[in-house]
């Protein structure tokens, strides 16, 4: 009998419980990260994608990343694109990496007015079989994190603000 492809199958609540879970994992603990991102301005960004200059967004990335993140843990992976809108500023959308002991995750962060949202790229069937790998990304989050003793995002000072599963 021949089997549909992958991509044709339907999906099933339970795998798709486990990629929401790893982007909402994702979005959490890059949370002050998008934060900072939003400080840069707007009309930079958006003709720095227009033009392809992945350099300059680089840079943008690097820079935000590098006061939450261990360097070289949270990277923009060279794609970006802009969803046009009638009357409004275009739509940002990044494709990032996350990268520690072990744990590798490619998703798109999607920037708009007042929304930040996170797309699993690849990797989504990892985190829909096994409750395993969520817990290692949460793990991998948790040791690259930079903490400041003065970090008041999560709570209380001195608490730190990466969400864990656990």
């Amino acid at each position: 009998m021949h089997r549909p492809p992958e991509r044709y199958r339907p999906v099933n609540k339970r795998s798709t419980r486990g990629i929401y879970e790893a982007e909402r994992l994702i979005c959490l603990n890059i949370k002050s990260f998008i934060a900072d991102l939003c400080y840069v301005d707007r009309s930079f960004l958006i003709s720095s994608i227009a033009e392809g200059d992945h350099d300059a967004i680089n840079d943008i990335v690097d820079s935000s990343s590098e006061m939450f993140f261990k360097p070289g843990t949270l990277c923009y992976a060279f794609g970006s694109r802009l969803a046009e809108r009638y009357n409004a500023a275009p739509a940002v959308s990044l494709d990032m990496r996350f990268s520690h002991k072990f744990v590798i995750v490619s998703f798109s962060l999607h920037l708009d007015d007042g929304f930040a949202g996170v797309a699993l790229r690849d990797g989504g069937l990892r985190f829909s079989k096994s409750a395993t790998a969520l817990d290692r990304l949460s793990d991998a989050f948790f040791d690259a994190r930079i903490y400041c003793h003065d970090d008041h995002v999560g709570g209380a000072p001195g608490d730190p603000t990466t969400y864990r599963l656990h």
